[in-house]
């Protein structure tokens, strides 16, 4: 599940990063970053594998209960690719992640494909992992064209299937956001590297 925590910008854009594990996400943002200068100091730390109730001192490695763990701080990855990004507006940032929550006006809301809600009236149940499709639009190159497939797959692994059976590249969107290329990939026989 794709989890993006983004603080809105008097200019309109939205800064955001990504959150690899976003388990506990709800009830974390709400009781630990409720000012902006914590959301300020979780948004500098980039990119989090897992976010925590403090962005201050580093991760202790292993099941840390208190500190984030953040792709450049602790892993030294590269600032040019883990860093903060910035969408230009709310449209375009709500279709970033499967969950986006975003700090705004002193609160925080969450944002779906479908809905936006206050963080005090979110649904932990949101955040469960799922394979599913929903919220994907999935078209197959059919004639130099891409035509979209109405009787969707439930989960990846199927779409995969559907690949092999159709004998050709899916590919995935969220809304006009580009997401993965599914490709077709013709077994070989062990006769033919002989």
């Amino acid at each position: 599940m794709e989890i993006k925590i983004g603080k809105a910008l008097t200019d309109g854009t939205i800064q955001y990063i990504s959150v690899n594990n976003g388990d506990g996400a709800i009830p974390l943002l709400r009781n630990f970053y409720p000012t902006e200068t914590r959301v300020d100091a979780l948004i500098a730390l980039g990119n989090l594998i897992h976010l925590g109730p403090s962005p201050y001192g580093r991760w202790l490695c292993g099941d840390d209960p208190v500190h984030c763990c953040a792709e450049i701080r602790d892993y030294k990855e590269p600032l040019v690719r883990y860093a903060a990004r910035t969408a230009d507006n709310f449209e375009v940032y709500r279709l970033l992640g499967d969950v986006c929550f975003l700090y705004e006006r002193g609160g925080w809301v969450m944002v779906t494909a479908t809905a936006c809600v206050s963080l005090s009236e979110a649904d932990p149940a949101t955040l469960v992992k799922s394979d599913g499709m929903a919220g994907l639009d999935i078209y197959m190159l059919i004639s130099g064209k891409l035509d979209k497939i109405y009787k969707q797959p439930q989960s990846w692994d199927s779409l995969r299937e559907l690949a092999r059976e159709k004998k050709g590249n899916f590919y995935v969107f969220r809304g006009e956001r580009y997401v993965a290329r599914i490709e077709y990939v013709p077994e070989t026989k062990a006769d033919d590297h002989e």
